[in-house]
């Protein structure tokens, strides 16, 4: 655009001049145009505020082109702004993302510590159920014939608890203080039952590896050999 503008400029100024002016040979002379001829074209002054003109055109264009790039600029300035703020409320969206998965997971684990805690409460409230039940085969005679029907009832329930994840603790072998009472020690002869259970007294349970009730046993433990006399 100014390109165009300047090349119209030189060529007024072009114009401008006479054949003499361009070869030096000086002005024309008064009451002839620019290229010395007398009346019909334009005279200097005419074409000094064509030239005018056009540089105030020309300069209007540069102040129009300087408030666009300064509008540009804003805008620049205006859209980095609102990428900032977009990075901003992306990374806070991913932290309430990240708060929500992790608040999601914490309500997954207490709720399945509460059934678990429900579980284990009721549990608890029928083992003593079971344990009736054992003291009623204990104490029946072998020809009762309600031993069968206790029996299979007891059973029965058992097969219940262990649908709910309940299982008994073994008392054969060694002493696990981690699963076992020991309630009372046994005197015993043999090398291989000191520290080994000799008798189960009472039941016990586990939940989800979680023990309900340790089992209560006798242990064995090996009784020191007497000194012989006159020693």
């Amino acid at each position: 655009m100014f390109t165009d503008a300047k090349m119209r400029d030189e060529a007024l100024l072009r114009e401008c001049r006479s054949p003499g002016e361009e070869r030096g040979e000086g002005k024309p002379r008064e009451g002839t145009d620019v290229h010395g001829r007398r009346g019909g074209g334009p005279t200097r002054a005419e074409l000094a505020a064509c030239v005018a003109g056009l540089q105030e055109e020309a300069e209007v264009l540069r102040r129009r082109l300087d408030e666009a790039e300064a509008l540009a600029e804003s805008r620049k300035s205006v859209l980095e702004e609102m990428e900032k703020e977009l990075a901003e409320k992306n990374e806070e969206s991913a932290r309430l993302r990240a708060d929500f998965h992790n608040f999601r997971q914490r309500v997954e684990r207490d709720a399945a510590r509460l059934r678990e805690l429900a579980g284990e409460r009721a549990v608890l409230l029928l083992v003593p159920v079971l344990d009736n039940l054992d003291r009623a085969i204990a104490a029946a005679q072998a020809d009762d014939p309600l031993l069968k029907g206790v029996s299979m009832v007891r059973k029965q329930f058992f097969g219940a608890l262990q649908e709910l994840g309940v299982s008994s603790i073994p008392c054969d072998g060694a002493f696990d203080p981690a699963v076992h009472e020991a309630v009372a020690l046994v005197p015993v002869q043999d090398p291989a039952m000191d520290g080994q259970i000799v008798q189960e007294l009472q039941m016990g349970y586990i939940l989800g590896g979680k023990v309900l009730r340790a089992a209560q046993v006798r242990v064995g433990r090996l009784q020191a050999e007497s000194a012989p006399e006159g020693a």
